[in-house]
């Protein structure tokens, strides 16, 4: 998949999914990034050990 193509989906999914969910809650925009860091990594698969 080509970079301007995922740059759009992200895009995208961050304009319909998560900035409602974080109007909703009244996450302030400055505080949004860290709470989509947060997220990201507790939603993250586990890393596997070899």
């Amino acid at each position: 998949m080509n970079t301007d193509k995922m740059d759009k989906s992200y895009d995208r999914l961050f304009r319909h999914v998560f900035t409602p969910i974080l109007d909703r809650y009244g996450v302030l925009p400055q505080d949004r990034p860290y709470i989509m860091a947060f997220h990201a990594v507790l939603l993250a698969p586990p890393r596997r050990v070899v």
